[in-house]
């Protein structure tokens, strides 16, 4: 790999497909398992878009293809389906469900830190995804929905 600071991140577009193409390994050695990432800045939200500079510079690594169903489709743009949550500078995918706890930041509201509002329940009070121990510090006030 190389080193990107700027990019601490590493964000995984194709994990389904990966781990459905790797279920042997998935199942008998886990941490072997051939995933494809781009570096990113921080995690990205349900809705963004990842440019993938590994195709950008046409590298023979490059997996991102062409979307059929869709007539223009950014060339080397991954588009995020789900939002994601940073773990151990990893980009994992984190859904709402009932089961799942997330941790929201109240104050200082989205606009104030200049993050993407959560728009699943709430959407007037200015809550948003806490997603980093940096944003964890900077939080004053919690709310945590499950």
């Amino acid at each position: 790999g190389v080193d990107l600071p700027e990019k601490p991140y590493v964000y995984y577009p194709r994990l389904e497909q990966d781990l459905s193409e790797n279920m042997k390994i998935v199942a008998t050695a886990p941490w072997a398992l051939p995933l494809y990432g781009v570096c990113v800045a921080r995690c990205p939200d349900e809705g963004e878009q990842v440019r993938d500079y590994i195709c950008d510079g046409g590298s023979s690594l490059c997996k991102w293809s062409r979307n059929s169903l869709v007539a223009y489709d950014e060339t080397n743009v991954w588009h995020v389906s789900v939002p994601t949550v940073g773990l151990m500078h990893r980009c994992f995918p984190i859904t709402d469900t009932d089961d799942t706890q997330i941790s929201l930041c109240g104050y200082p509201t989205c606009h104030e830190a200049n993050e993407r509002c959560y728009r699943s329940s709430f959407t007037e009070e200015g809550l948003w995804v806490v997603k980093t121990d940096k944003q964890r510090e900077g939080c004053e006030q919690f709310v945590d929905l499950q």
